[in-house]
Parts: C-alpha cells; structure tokens; sequence
C-alpha cells in the first residue's frame, strides 16, 4: 500500500501535465480500516493498521465505489 501510494505522488506531476488537476488517491480511516482510495479510477487498496507489512487487498478499477464500500468488503473477506 505505501509503495503504491509512493508510486503514484511520483507519477502525479506527468498525470496533472497532461490530465489536468485530479485526485488521484485519497487515504481514508473508515472505522479502523485503511482505505487508499482513488474516486478518479474507482479502484482502492485496503487493510488494517497493524505493525510491519500485512496483506492488503487489491480492489480493481470500477469494482469499488466508495471508501465505505471498500471497508465492507475488507471486513467481508476477514470474517
């Protein structure tokens, strides 16, 4: 999740050049759930604030529409 965010605020100046100004990724704590969020692609990475590295998961682009719903299904794969 860090390295993909890292990755993005490195590419974000090329994407703004040629795009325009757009949010690329937001993150978000929604009910103790990371939430890594991008409204522009509709795709986020999530997981739990945890020490050290933990799985994430990898929503794709237009499977998720919302942070809230990015957290349910975060809490759906965990139970």
């Amino acid at each position: 999740m860090r390295d993909h965010a890292r990755e993005c605020r490195d590419d974000a100046s090329a994407i703004v050049k040629d795009e325009g100004d757009c949010t690329l990724l937001k993150y978000h704590d929604a009910d103790g759930v990371n939430v890594l969020y991008s409204p522009e692609f509709g795709y986020a990475y999530v997981n739990e604030k945890s020490p050290g590295v933990g799985n994430s998961l990898f929503l794709e682009i237009d499977e998720v529409t919302s942070v809230e719903q990015a957290a349910e299904m975060w809490n759906a794969s965990n139970d």
